[in-house]
Formats: structure tokens, sequence, C-alpha cells
């Protein structure tokens, strides 16, 4: 009787490992009582059963997640930072953001970015200039980003625009530009009639003028 008993215990205690896709089985017997045999040999849930071999678990797919910026961003000589591509420029040449993006360019070198920054078809644009004539030759360009953010500080810093424009073209942006040095962004600001505007210049920038932008000169 009293073995009788002991087995009935040790029965009632055993239980098979309840999650999906780990335990391998010939018959429903072999799996859990919530559980299925799939076709593939595995006990799981109804919904997945025979489906184990076509789903990845949690850690093979955060090892495997896409590039949320894809390659565009790695093309452009950036790194993706939580799906917004940054670019981080220390030589003279120039730079365009890649498209469908939300993108950062950081041009905080004395020289850097002297061609210009161009933000193209990125979503948002957020552009620094911060050292002496950064963004020099050709400024920055908002291209069709919905916002942007410009900050040319240092003597020269987005002295010039490009092809005749001005040294900073928001465009139809929600635009915010802080020129803040001699002689940055000397040939002014331009927004379309689609677009806004708020700029501050200190230290005899924005010779060029600031369009519609409401300007005040405190920058921080």
């Amino acid at each position: 009787m009293r073995w009788g008993l002991f087995v009935i215990a040790v029965t009632a205690c055993y239980s098979p490992d309840l999650e999906d896709c780990i335990t391998a089985c010939a018959t429903a017997e072999d799996c859990a009582p919530s559980q299925l045999c799939g076709n593939d040999g595995l006990c799981a849930s109804e919904p997945v059963a025979g489906r184990c071999s076509s789903l990845d678990t949690v850690d093979a797919g955060t090892e495997d997640a896409p590039d949320p910026c894809g390659t565009t961003c790695m093309d452009a000589n950036g790194t993706c930072q939580g799906g917004r591509c940054v670019i981080d420029m220390v030589g003279p040449g120039d730079v365009t953001c890649p498209s469908g993006m939300p993108c950062t360019v950081l041009c905080n070198a004395k020289d850097a970015c002297k061609e210009g920054v161009r933000c193209g078809g990125a979503t948002s644009c957020i552009v620094e200039c911060a050292a002496e004539s950064a963004c020099k030759d050709r400024g920055v360009d908002c291209g069709s980003a919905t916002t942007c953010e410009v900050l040319c500080r240092g003597a020269s810093a987005c002295q010039h625009g490009s092809d005749g424009n001005k040294s900073v073209e928001c465009r139809s942006a929600d635009c915010t530009v802080t020129c803040d040095g001699n002689a940055a962004c000397q040939d002014g600001i331009e927004v379309y009639p689609q677009g806004s505007c708020n700029s501050s210049c200190c230290q005899d920038a924005c010779e060029g003028g600031t369009s519609t932008c409401v300007n005040d000169n405190v920058c921080t």
C-alpha cells in the first residue's frame, strides 16, 4: 500500500517542460497537457504546433533584426542610432543625408563639411557646424525635411550658400537656426512661405538677412 501511494505521488508531480518547441515528441503523450505533438516532432501549444522550425527564438530575432536604416545610412558614411542616421564628419568634403529616415550631421572640427551639408530626402534633419569654417563654402540645405535644426557656431561657419543660395536654406521645413560667430551664415537664411523659421544670430552673423524668420540675438 505504501509503495502504491509513493508511485501516485511521483506521477502527480511530473510535468514535461511547458515551453514551446523545446521537447521532442513522437505522440501527444510525450507533451504537456496543454501541448500537441507537431508534425515537426516538437511539443508546442496549438497555435504553434508544427511551425517550430519557421519561428525564430527571441535571441535569434534580436541578433538577426534588420538595421532600421538599411544600407543607405552606411553608404553615406553614417551609423544607425535608434533609427536615425548619424554622420560624423571631420573632413572638408560635402555630406548628403540618405532619404526616408531622420538624419543628424555633425561637423564639429575646423573646416569640417566645408563643401556643405544637404539634408536631401531625410524626414527630419539636425546639422551641427560647430567649429571655425565648418560648412563654410556651401552652407546647409534642409531639402525636403519636415523639421530642420541648424547650428552654425564659429568664425565663418556656414558662411556661404551654394549656387547663389543663402547660407541656410530652410525651404518648407519647420526650421530652427542658430548662427553664432563672425561671418557665420554671412549669406543669410531663407525659408519658403510653406515653412516656418526661428533664428538666433549673434556676433555679426547673418549679414545677408533672415527672410521671414522670427529672429533674436540670443545664442546659447
